[in-house]
């Protein structure tokens, strides 16, 4: 999978479940994801879900923290090493 359809996947979620009502230019993929209250326990346990499912993933619960889930760059960068590794 390219680092393009992850961060598709990833930025219409998060516009889609967690800021329904912004517009996706003003989300930027340097955000901090938890500094700016975007993401919180919940909802980082919502976007493991979708991870895990979307990508055919397994992400381990200490991989879940603000080094690979603090900006969208970030996630597309742990997923596609998730799934590099995982098919290979």
């Amino acid at each position: 999978m390219n680092p393009a359809d992850i961060r598709q996947a990833i930025r219409g979620w998060l516009l889609r479940e967690l800021l329904p009502d912004e517009e996706p230019g003003n989300l930027s993929d340097e955000l901090n994801l938890r500094d700016a209250g975007i993401l919180d326990s919940l909802s980082t346990i919502r976007l493991v879900d979708l991870l895990e499912d979307s990508f055919g993933i397994e992400v381990e619960v200490d991989e879940a923290g603000a080094a690979n889930f603090a900006t969208i760059n970030r996630l597309v960068e742990y997923v596609g090493g998730k799934v590099s590794t995982d098919v290979g």
